[in-house]
């Protein structure tokens, strides 16, 4: 699992969060994390955002997030 900060702050309702990098996270991976709703999957990377599958369920200035592989995901990544 993969462990980042957001760079920048994430509006309620939102599904995309900002990062200095996103080095490491791919399509498919889970996303975890407070205000995170269970089961959010990350939908597109970019160099520095992530697009979620579901919405933030809070505003937050910084968040940390996890962002791992299930088992048998898409991706092929482990």
């Amino acid at each position: 699992a993969l462990s980042l900060t957001t760079s920048a702050s994430s509006a309620a309702n939102s599904n995309v969060l900002t990062f200095t990098s996103t080095t490491g996270v791919y399509v498919g991976y889970g996303v975890y994390g407070v205000g995170i709703e269970t089961g959010s999957t990350v939908l597109a990377v970019t160099s520095t955002t992530v697009t979620m599958s579901m919405a933030s369920s809070r505003a937050a200035p910084r968040w940390v997030v996890r962002a791992g592989c299930f088992m048998g995901a898409a991706s092929g990544r482990a």
